[in-house]
């Protein structure tokens, strides 16, 4: 199974390739099954207050609880509930018309968002860049993307937000760069005054291959994949079955005529027998 990366702003996916460095490529034609992975801002981690703490409640309470934190109209809104942290419950939003373009394609088996499950990086921040598209990880509840010009700015507002994130963990993914984050980005992102670590891209690459996709897809509710029977195969297995009933039921059917003949045989010499004991002694009888 294939697992690829997309940025819908662009619609470019990326693949890893055999010597696991990522290379842009196009959708592929051939039959194997496909999970996607989004880097960009279509898909979106919001909060909000919950004083309820039963997921199945929280769940049905979420669209009325984030209808005034969300910009687009709320019928229009794919809400997949994460997980409650403190009194806040944390979703994944996206359109439902994105979602429903993929819930559509046979060829892909699950969505997920990528920013969600990059390593984490200890007292950090993890950034991963893909073209112009840098992905932020703190945590599972706290995940997004960005375009990369805005990067600085916006580790500078979490970091004096959070006192406790005192590095940053990053790593260059874009096609050619060979995981080394360009040095003039670096120069910039000294200014914060934090430890800055660049990542391996096999961590990376590590992460995209340990993701539970059954879990983090974005393919559930309304929009959630079936998974298709194998016709081809029952249909083959319901023909052997077929068979062997009928062969079961022909050789019952045999068997009972061969007894009935055999009665109706064993009756008939019975019967010849008396009528000929009879002639031999017509007055005993």
């Amino acid at each position: 199974m294939n697992r690829l990366i997309l940025n819908t702003s662009n619609g470019a996916y990326y693949q890893f390739n055999a010597s696991n460095s990522l290379e842009q490529i196009a959708f592929p034609d051939e039959a194997d099954i496909k999970d996607i992975f989004i880097v960009d801002h279509a898909v979106n981690i919001v909060s909000v207050v919950m004083p309820l703490k039963q997921d199945k409640q929280i769940e049905k309470a979420l669209p009325f609880a984030l209808e005034e934190s969300i910009s687009s109209d709320l019928e229009d809104t794919y809400i997949k509930y994460i997980g409650k942290k403190s009194d806040k419950a944390y979703a994944f939003i996206a359109s439902k018309n994105l979602i429903g373009q993929f819930s559509k394609n046979d060829k892909i088996a699950s969505v997920s968002y990528l920013p969600a499950f990059l390593p984490q990086t200890e007292n950090g921040v993890t950034v991963v860049i893909i073209a112009d598209t840098a992905m932020i990880h703190i945590n599972k509840y706290m995940s997004f993307s960005i375009p990369v010009s805005m990067l600085e700015y916006s580790l500078a507002s979490l970091t004096q937000d959070d006192e406790s994130l005192k590095c940053i963990g990053i790593c260059e993914l874009t096609p050619n760069k060979k995981g080394e984050v360009d040095d003039l980005l670096l120069a910039q992102l000294q200014n914060l005054h934090l430890e800055i670590t660049q990542l391996n891209p096999y961590a990376i690459l590590d992460a995209i291959n340990k993701v539970d996709t059954k879990k983090s897809t974005l393919l559930s509710g309304e929009f959630k994949r079936i998974q298709k029977k194998n016709t081809a195969k029952l249909n083959k297995f319901n023909g052997v079955v077929g068979l062997l009933i009928t062969l079961l039921v022909i050789t019952f059917l045999t068997a009972q005529i061969y007894k009935s003949q055999t009665d109706n045989k064993t009756t008939a010499i019975q019967a010849a027998s008396v009528e000929f004991y009879k002639k031999l002694f017509p007055n005993e009888v």
